[in-house]
């Protein structure tokens, strides 16, 4: 898996403030494994993409002091925790990909950060976006909408001012773009939980860039909550905080600089989905099944067939039928457009057979994404056919 590396240039004042770092107790070391730093006379943004370090590690998260840095571990901690959402999302690629430190990507880190549950005084008034009169078009199940002054709030905390944020048509097909509410703007944040994996961050260093500014570096990895464990190395975001309590100046992220190991979680789940498998049995055999059918599929038996139905899909029109497994007596020709072998016992052979029309409405758009995304597994899911 190619590495990505996404850096955003920081202010031109970290090119040329005296630099002290922090020291980690138990290394001893700063920063490893190519954590980006700024470089002499940088002004524009670059993505580099490179095949060097596929099995570098995170830096380590040993514990540090905080040495000739005004800013307390509590104060980093308040501002970048709140960000885990977006960090995680963005580094999986959900979020849109963006070179610089830009109103657009400000309004989209204080939008996911309120509807994660931060915030609480004010994300407990956000509600789906189905619900929200003005909007101009019939927003997708499972979407959070931010009001301007909700997302105005969160701005204020993260960045110390509030953001003129455009206003753009959302494209149902793309995460985190601004849509129009009532003229007034605002913001659609996919929702939902992670499943059994989500991120996880971690500080692993404070280093004083001069003065009141501060490179507070959090580590990310996806982390498996079942197993506690972590799962895959995301990346780090170097956070440009400028301000502490002490000096009177609240803190606030001015700049950030994103080193990125590229994962898709989709593509991670789906090429390793038989490490968290389900199994599943009838009288006769057993499958093997991702765990995230378990909520996405319907399973029943008809005349001795067993259907695998895309619930999403299913509806008065249409089956979602993704596939049947049918057992004939053995010398019985089978009469069916689309089938194959899967097994025999000493009188019956073990047949899956596929649907040959349309199994969804493909007006629903929620439908047929969730119908071609269950698809996919079908022919590993009956690789995995065993006669008990």
């Amino acid at each position: 898996m190619s590495i990505v590396i996404l850096s955003l240039a920081l202010q031109t004042v970290l090119l040329t403030a005296c630099s002290r770092t922090v020291s980690e107790k138990e290394s001893g070391t700063e920063l490893e494994n190519g954590a980006a730093e700024p470089t002499e006379g940088s002004e524009t943004s670059t993505v580099e993409e490179t095949d060097a370090g596929a099995g570098e590690s995170m830096p380590e998260n040993n514990e540090y002091e905080i040495e000739e840095s005004l800013l307390t571990q509590s104060e980093a901690e308040a501002l970048t925790d709140p960000l885990l959402q977006w960090a995680g999302l963005y580094m999986i690629g959900r979020l849109e990909r963006r070179e610089s430190f830009d109103d657009v990507l400000k309004s989209q880190m204080a939008a996911v950060t309120l509807a994660y549950g931060y915030l609480p005084e004010i994300s407990s008034e956000i509600v789906m976006a189905e619900d929200v009169g003005g909007i101009q078009y019939v927003a997708p199940e499972g979407y959070l909408y931010v009001s301007p002054d909700q997302l105005q709030a969160a701005e204020k905390l993260l960045f110390g001012e509030t953001i003129n944020n455009p206003t753009v048509i959302y494209a149902p097909d793309e995460t985190g773009k601004v849509c129009l509410n009532a003229g007034e703007g605002g913001m659609l944040v996919q929702a939902g939980d992670w499943g059994l994996e989500g991120p996880r961050g971690e500080i692993v260093s404070i280093e004083n860039m001069g003065g009141i500014l501060n490179m507070v570096t959090v580590s990310y990895v996806l982390y498996n909550y079942e197993e506690d464990e972590d799962v895959e190395e995301l990346g780090w975001v170097h956070y440009l905080v400028q301000g502490t309590e002490e000096s009177g100046q609240a803190p606030k992220i001015i700049d950030m600089n994103i080193q990125v190991l590229f994962v898709d979680q989709e593509v991670y789940l789906y090429e390793n989905w038989k490490n968290d498998a389900v199994e599943w049995e009838s009288d006769a055999y057993t499958l093997e099944l991702p765990r995230a059918w378990e909520e996405r599929a319907h399973i029943y038996q008809e005349n001795g067939a067993y259907h695998f139905i895309c619930s999403a899909a299913a509806s008065e029109n249409y089956m979602g039928v993704l596939f049947t497994i049918v057992r004939i007596q053995k010398g019985v020709e089978m009469e069916a457009p689309d089938y194959e072998f899967l097994g025999e016992d000493a009188t019956g052979v073990y047949l899956v057979m596929f649907p040959t029309d349309v199994q969804c409405d493909p007006d629903d758009g929620y439908a047929a994404r969730e119908y071609m995304d269950m698809s996919r597994y079908v022919e590993e899911i009956l690789s995995t056919f065993q006669l008990r």
